[in-house]
């Protein structure tokens, strides 16, 4: 799925950090310095009876780094402890590129500069029966990646997946200024008696970025294993990637810290078994974006297999600690479903709706099925003014477990990009228009809270020129032939929209926003053609239209429901539905279901010739 990710993480439970960092710290966008109390003698750290009794790191550390713009290899081979960088420029550190203190180490500049700098220290361990975990500081921009003898230990605003190589420019999310983030490694299998080295890679987020700084002023061993706790995945939800062999994890939560999915073939993983899931397991670095109230973070996991189970969890980064273990499956090569779920709007009226929405897609997907993707047309949470309420539904929206089963492809509704739901909404999903593949079937999700009908029009006509699938499908908000209170305001866009449709020969339009279930007969533009009651055989330029009911049951409409001219198939029972469509070569099968009653409102089959 083609989507844009772009905060200051915190690290996640409960660190012993107080004894240990006796240096406070001080950044500023122009100036990089630092302000050090007199620190406790080495032997007995102050108040520090679980840290041994020399530090990794002090305030003095000489680090060798290459600032020159060139790469230290070919991979991750620079952060192992063969590497010689005897070559690379020696200092102590603060280390920035803009910094005018004369404590500060500068970097090379901006102009003729390097995209990542790399840092290396070698460090003597003389007996690893006492330690537990390595604790410490760093202050960075704009990314970092801490390597402890080539095992990534600990990772700031990286983007979703990490870099593909060790010279490219990126980040999660761009930031003002400098992080600074604690950090604890429990997992120290890297770990070895002699000498070991500490391995960090820096890199800027583009070229218009205006600063590299890094700097440990303290890092220690602890006695004492610190108390972590498994991150709480409620928050977590599948997305669709880009085609059927690319799933992204999306997790919404108020945790902050540097995290990993962890993914194995489910026929690999022995839930009964002592073995270490993470020991197995393909690792890959989240992303992560900051809002004010929350924190969004996402891997791609790409090159899946069809037909695979797979299970994954989520681990903090350094840590033995990971997520209780999920289960999703790829689909095969023979027939494609998908559910659709309409206008969730959860808050609706200042209800507390959460217990009526699982058990709404409980019982909603006990009718259709497993299937291969959901689609969500939008309107996930209820306008309001309050980031809390507003938050508090989103992530009421992700609650259930289907979510963390299936990928799911969302698009943005009117009530998505209201008041504070618009940079929450932003916060987790993608705006504007986007595409996928699964099989033979193009989906084509379009913003249409966005009024430039030529951007629409470019985007469809310029994502079919790329593509050679045979099923066109689009899915957006608002929908242009429903038979609900709304249609009328949609004129001038459907009277546009729907020629763009007939002229790019689109198969069929998924939509919501009327909060009731109709389908209307073939249109070609706004000329209606009528078919018999349950099926319909197409011809090129004519597409059918389908308005997604409430999929949660929580709002309707009072206001005028009636059947149009174009309407072939209307239900306005005020009442939860959830559709299944399962597409084969040359079908596409529509089911509508009430939910709590497990009756099947409407079935009907759209064929296509070669």
């Amino acid at each position: 799925m083609q989507r844009t990710e772009q905060s200051h993480p915190n690290l996640i439970g409960k660190v012993f950090l107080t004894a240990l960092i006796a240096v406070s710290f001080a950044f500023s966008v122009a100036v990089l310095y630092l302000r050090q109390s007199a620190p406790a003698a080495a032997a007995e750290p102050a108040a520090a009876e679980d840290i041994t009794a020399s530090f990794v790191i002090n305030a003095g550390s000489e680090w060798d780094y290459l600032d020159n713009g060139e790469a230290p290899g070919e991979g991750n081979a620079w952060t192992q402890l063969q590497y010689d960088s005897s070559g690379w420029k020696h200092a102590s550190g603060p280390f920035s590129v803009n910094a005018e203190n004369g404590t500060t180490r500068l970097l090379s500049g901006s102009e003729g500069g390097s995209p990542t700098v790399f840092f290396r220290r070698e460090f003597q361990v003389e007996d690893l029966s006492d330690i537990r975990a390595l604790v410490g500081k760093i202050i960075y921009s704009d990314s970092v990646i801490l390597y402890l003898n080539g095992n990534i230990v600990y990772a700031g605003n990286v983007p979703d997946g990490g870099y593909k190589s060790n010279q490219e420019l990126g980040v999660a999310q761009e930031r003002s200024g400098v992080s600074e983030e604690p950090f604890t490694v429990s997992d120290l299998a890297p770990l070895r008696r002699g000498t070991n080295v500490l391995a960090v890679e820096i890199h800027r987020g583009s070229w218009q970025s205006g600063d590299l700084a890094f700097y440990i002023s303290n890092m220690a061993f602890s006695e004492s294993l610190p108390e972590e706790d498994a991150p709480e995945i409620s928050g977590v939800m599948l997305e669709q990637g880009r085609t059927e062999k690319e799933v992204i994890v999306n997790w919404m939560t108020a945790e902050q810290g540097s995290y990993a999915v962890e993914l194995m073939e489910a026929s690999k993983y022995d839930a009964g078994s002592k073995m270490a899931f993470s020991q197995n397991a393909t690792k890959v670095l989240m992303g992560e974006k900051s809002g004010s109230t929350a924190n969004v973070y996402k891997a791609t996991l790409s090159y899946l297999k069809t037909s695979t189970k797979y299970a994954y969890c989520i681990a903090p980064v350094g840590s033995k600690e990971h997520s209780e273990v999920l289960y999703f499956s790829t689909p095969g090569n023979t027939d494609y479903s998908f559910a659709v779920l309409g206008d969730p709007q959860l808050g609706s009226y200042g209800k507390d709706d959460s217990a009526l929405w699982n058990s709404c897609m409980s019982r909603g997907f006990a009718l259709t099925g497993m299937t291969d993707d959901i689609l969500v047309v939008g309107d996930l949470a209820d306008n309001t003014a309050d980031s809390a309420e507003t938050q508090s539904s989103f992530l009421n929206f992700r609650r259930p477990g289907i979510f963390r089963q299936i990928p799911s492809a969302v698009i943005r509704g009117n009530h998505d990009e209201d008041s504070v739901n618009a940079d929450l909404f932003r916060l987790q999903y993608q705006e504007g228009d986007y595409s996928y593949t699964c099989q033979n079937i193009l989906f084509l999700a379009l913003d249409s809270n966005i009024d430039d009908i030529a951007y629409h029009r470019d985007f469809i006509s310029d994502t079919i020129a790329a593509s050679d699938k045979k099923w066109r499908i689009v899915l957006m908000h608002h929908s242009l032939f429903s038979s609900g209170e709304h249609t009328d305001q949609l004129s001038s866009m459907r009277s546009e929209m729907s020629a763009v449709f007939s002229d790019a020969d689109i198969d069929l339009v998924i939509s919501g926003h009327d909060h009731i279930y109709s389908r209307s007969y073939l249109m070609q533009g706004e000329n209606i053609i009528t078919y018999p009651s349950h099926y319909a055989q197409k011809k090129t330029g004519e597409t059918l239209y389908i308005c997604a009911g409430s999929s949660s049951g929580n709002k309707f409409y009072d206001g005028s429901v009636t059947v149009r001219p174009y309407t072939a198939k209307l239900f306005t029972n005020y009442a939860a539905t959830i559709i299944k469509g399962v597409i084969s070569e040359d079908t596409i099968n529509i089911y509508c279901y009430r939910t709590e009653q497990g009756t099947l409102v409407d079935s009907f089959s759209l064929k296509k010739g070669n």
